[in-house]
């Protein structure tokens, strides 16, 4: 779970990213009602560094697979009429 933080100045800012470091729990900063960022942990931010990392590396495994194979890709808009999305 995430807490909400509207920091007003700097200072605000540094005492929720400490907040942040001593607790571990992920900060939403807001502006009125919408999410502009979020501050996380770094071990968080590593973890979501490695997901982007596997999800690249998958991808273009997936694309040297389809290439070897002489498959070419199925455009979204036709995938999603496939799909009935």
């Amino acid at each position: 779970m995430s807490q909400s933080i509207t920091a007003k100045s700097g200072s605000d800012l540094l005492d929720a990213v400490e907040r942040m470091a001593s607790t571990g729990q992920r900060l939403a900063v807001r502006r009125g009602r919408q999410v502009m960022g979020g501050i996380v942990s770094a071990e968080d931010l590593r973890w979501l560094e490695e997901m982007d990392r596997q999800d690249i590396a998958a991808a273009k495994a997936a694309e040297e697979r389809a290439a070897r194979r002489g498959e070419k890709p199925i455009p979204w808009s036709k995938a999603k009429k496939m799909l009935r999305l």
